[in-house]
């Protein structure tokens, strides 16, 4: 990062934070302020959202941006350049224009596309750099929309939701076809939010006569069998959707709003119509005894997905969970303030250990990978599906996963 802020001598740096990689953000603050002190350092992201004051605090942040930051990051950039005052920007704060009551405003972006097509030819060698785990094709990633109408505990996500038309988005993927990438993986929170604009964009996708590979993270509530067919025929091959968890005790306490029923229905279409799935679980949420888990391990086998990932239930700031293990002393004392103050190498690991201790949370969570993939059904199946060109990357993926 040095040799980078030397090379190419910045007026601006802009760093995205995220609570569990503050500690890299703030040593790239550090590092970019000692090259030029007069280098103006701008932070924005999620973690900036849930602490802004104790950013604003950190050595070396100069502003801080709230919320969609493309345009306010834009006009920071434009009015220092004009060596004009950056206090009047929505959403953007300094250590001289703190909020007297407290309370900061965050920027939100309704009109998504009035946001340019994001200029991939400025990341050097795109081709050899960027390309997917699994298949090794060029790649790329695309947001069409922002927020989750969802409010789930573990989770810090705007409830608003904002989408990009459907032209924009055909018209963002045609650009990058255009540049030789073969797979585009879509970033939104929820792509699916509705049944019907998901099959609106693969109507569109066949329409326009583009070929390409795609995946996408889902919720098992938003689907249908017309749904999956038009997306399967568009080119999708794969759906990341986040279960959680196999009971319905549990998906009730953690606010999921769905159920196992609609779980199993939503594994068995996506199946059906020959679409690639990735099940996302959490072990040890709250209120979970370790028969939920065992039984949620029982549950990741019966959907039959692709592939699965298990991790222990974690708690992060700026969520329901965290509040309530405060509130009810599974937690001591604000850990992640204290970290959001003073950002240190060691992060805050902090699990949810009211009913199983940590240790055992872990063990369960090594369980669950073991009893998921090293069963010799699943094995073959995989071999049986895996062509020769992807099975290198699906060996890189079972190692990565069974080492983890």
């Amino acid at each position: 990062i040095y040799e980078k802020i030397v090379d190419f001598c910045p007026d601006v740096v802009g760093i995205t934070a995220v609570s569990f990689k503050l500690y890299p953000t703030f040593r790239a603050v550090q590092i970019a302020k000692s090259v030029d002190k007069k280098i103006h350092v701008c932070i924005g992201g999620p973690h900036v959202a849930i602490y802004p004051k104790e950013t604003l605090g950190l050595e070396g942040v100069d502003s801080i941006i709230l919320g969609d930051g493309e345009i306010p990051f834009l006009n920071l950039c434009k009015e220092l350049s004009a060596g004009d005052s950056i206090d009047d920007i929505r959403s953007c704060y300094t250590r001289d224009n703190i909020p007297e009551d407290g309370v900061f405003h965050k920027y939100t972006n309704e009109d998504l596309d009035e946001l340019p097509i994001p200029d991939l030819n400025t990341l050097p060698n795109y081709d050899k750099h960027y390309r997917t785990f699994l298949t090794n094709k060029v790649m790329a990633t695309a947001v069409t929309s922002k927020g989750c109408p969802h409010r789930c505990i573990f989770c810090q996500l705007d409830r608003s939701i904002r989408t990009k038309s459907i032209e924009k988005v055909i018209d963002e993927i045609s650009t990058f076809l255009g540049m030789g990438i073969k797979e585009v993986e879509f970033y939104d929170e929820t792509f699916n939010v509705t049944v019907k604009r998901t099959t609106d964009f693969a109507n569109a996708v066949l329409k326009n006569g583009l070929r390409f590979d795609w995946s996408f993270r889902g919720r098992v509530n938003s689907v249908s069998m017309e749904m999956l067919e038009a997306i399967k025929e568009a080119g999708c091959q794969r759906i990341q959707y986040g279960v959680e968890a196999g009971t319905d005790k549990v998906l009730k306490t953690i606010k999921k709003d769905n159920t196992v029923e609609q779980i199993r229905r939503c594994f068995d279409l996506t199946r059906k119509a020959g679409i690639e799935t990735v099940a996302y679980f959490m072990l040890g949420n709250p209120g979970e005894t370790e028969e939920d888990m065992l039984n949620t391990i029982q549950f990741a086998k019966e959907i039959r997905p692709d592939y699965v990932n298990f991790c222990v239930f974690r708690l992060v700031p700026g969520v329901e969970a965290y509040d309530l293990a405060l509130k009810q002393g599974i937690i001591n004392r604000d850990y992640w303030l204290e970290f959001a103050s003073n950002p240190q190498p060691s992060l805050p690991t902090l699990y949810w250990d009211k009913e199983v201790s940590r240790e055992r949370l872990e063990e369960l969570n090594k369980l669950a990978v073991r009893r998921f993939y090293l069963r010799p059904s699943y094995i073959l199946d995989r071999l049986r599906q895996t062509s020769l060109t992807s099975l290198p990357g699906t060996i890189r993926a079972g190692y990565y996963v069974l080492s983890g």
